[in-house]
């Protein structure tokens, strides 16, 4: 008998699995259906690939990242969330500028949508960031 090292693994592997034998009765009852014969293995592979990550003894040490790793992804995120933010920012310019040169209904709800973006990345910031000052 193998140790379980991921149970939320081995909750989802049974789940599919009960899922597989359900299809597998409806077709019994009702009769041969490609839908249900296509969803029943589907179910089975992911079942059974669940059930072998769940004992999976390397896996489950891969997942732990150590404090390099941690570091490396913490500071790759935020430095793609200010490239994003700070090229969402430029365009904005631009397209502010066009605006007042051209006077584009086109050009100006491009920049409202910009706008609108750069104010959706700043709440989710700051949510985010509230969310964990409590947390830690």
């Amino acid at each position: 008998m193998k140790k379980i090292y991921d149970r939320k693994a081995l909750a989802w592997g049974l789940v599919c699995l009960v899922l597989a034998a359900t299809c597998g009765a409806t077709m019994a009852v009702r009769g041969v259906s490609v839908k249900l014969a296509v969803s029943a293995v589907l179910m089975l592979a992911l079942g059974w690939a669940d059930l072998v990550r769940a004992a999976d003894r390397q896996m489950h040490l891969a997942a732990m990242p150590d404090e390099r790793d941690r570091a490396v992804s913490r500071e790759s995120a935020w430095r793609s969330y200010q490239l994003l933010v700070n090229g969402c920012l430029l365009g904005a310019v631009v397209l502010m500028i066009a605006y007042g040169v051209w006077r584009s209904p086109l050009v100006g709800a491009a920049f409202l949508t910009l706008c609108l973006v750069l104010l959706a990345a700043f709440v989710i910031l700051l949510g985010t960031n509230l969310y964990y000052e409590k947390r830690m």
